[in-house]
């Protein structure tokens, strides 16, 4: 998204950075084709407990073959990028396993951490991009049979779990590499049953969305920011509150409102949207919970219920004080993928 946004307004600069993000995880994968997801703990000295999950790895080398056609469509060439995603896809594919898939997490030797879960899902669509890109079919006939393997297994059950990574229980995010990548397929093979199974992944990942908004005291922040529940979507079982993943879906729904012609999930998408872009601060000088807040900061848990996890706790219809980059990423992200059907979001 800076290499987009760099591109749009022909800014060297944040260019350079754009790139230098992806080379600085390309020089750190291993041989295997592993790489720690947070860069700083390249600088861990004792790794041995550090673990490598499915998801960032996924999302990884899926970035890194976009990146690589973005920038070659510029007259930049990177093919280490395509090698980079490359190593990724080839360890998985060579760890497939029957009963688990691409499991969850693994350590840097190669070995699995934890097998669980349908979180192996976030490497179809990297199969799928380089497919794209390199045409070898391995990819493709790879991404098809992870696809079989997990809806049968999970999504066709409604059960989709472990994606949040850091809880082994039903949630939402991991349901959404199956609305992409079915989508990704259908426009590859044509076969209509892509379609069908990006429906399901649509009706799964919406089965978490909130239809209504519940009435709040007037002391809380839903109701001193005008904060609305309506179209937020809670994070799993385990993780009972509204972040703003929903943010990420409208794009899609809006393809699979179009390919479909139901215009139900168009409106599921818009209100995912509407919820997702609450809270978001725009000028200098914002002030929540008496702490100022750098332009673009946006909650990462909304607290729609009481919730006492990992912390004291905390009454329903208030925000938390934590702030990631990754709300900003997907937010931009959607705007992207619908700017490129020529659809405006104001």
């Amino acid at each position: 998204m800076l290499a987009v946004q760099a591109y749009a307004n022909g800014d060297e600069g944040l260019l350079e950075k754009a790139i230098g993000v992806f080379d600085a995880f390309v020089s750190s994968q291993r041989k295997n084709g592993l790489l720690h997801t947070r860069y700083d703990q390249n600088f861990d000295e004792n790794e041995k407990k550090i673990t490598a999950d499915v998801c960032n790895l996924g999302w990884g080398a899926a970035e890194a073959v976009r990146m690589y056609s973005l920038l070659k469509a510029h007259g930049v060439d990177k093919p280490e990028y395509v090698t980079f995603a490359s190593r990724i896809c080839d360890f998985f594919m060579g760890k497939w396993d029957s009963e688990y898939g691409f499991g969850k997490t693994w350590l840097m030797s190669g070995k699995p951490s934890q097998k669980s879960g349908t979180i192996g899902g976030f490497m179809i669509p990297a199969l799928v991009e380089l497919y794209g890109v390199t045409g070898q079919k391995k990819y493709l006939d790879a991404a098809e049979m992870a696809s079989d393997f997990y809806y049968g297994r999970d999504v066709d059950q409604f059960v989709c779990t472990a994606g949040a990574i850091d809880c082994n229980c039903i949630d939402k995010e991991t349901s959404y590499p199956f609305l992409e990548s079915s989508l990704k397929l259908y426009r590859t093979t044509g076969n209509a049953k892509y379609l069908d199974r990006a429906e399901k992944a649509a009706a799964y990942f919406s089965s978490w969305m909130f239809f209504f908004d519940p009435v709040y005291g007037p002391e809380t922040d839903f109701m001193k920011y005008n904060w609305h529940v309506i179209g937020g979507t809670a994070v799993s079982a385990e993780h009972q509150c509204i972040d703003a993943w929903g943010g990420i879906m409208a794009a899609d729904l809006y393809e699979l409102s179009a390919l479909t012609g139901n215009p139900m999930w168009d409106r599921i998408g818009r209100l995912m949207w509407a919820n997702a872009v609450q809270g978001i601060t725009t000028r200098l000088g914002e002030f929540f919970h008496d702490m100022q807040r750098p332009i673009g900061a946006q909650n990462e848990g909304f607290f729609q219920a009481r919730y006492t996890k990992y912390r004291p706790v905390i009454e329903a219809g208030y925000w938390n004080d934590i702030f990631v980059s990754w709300p900003n990423a997907y937010r931009l992200w959607t705007l992207d993928k619908l700017h490129a059907m020529g659809v405006t979001l104001k």
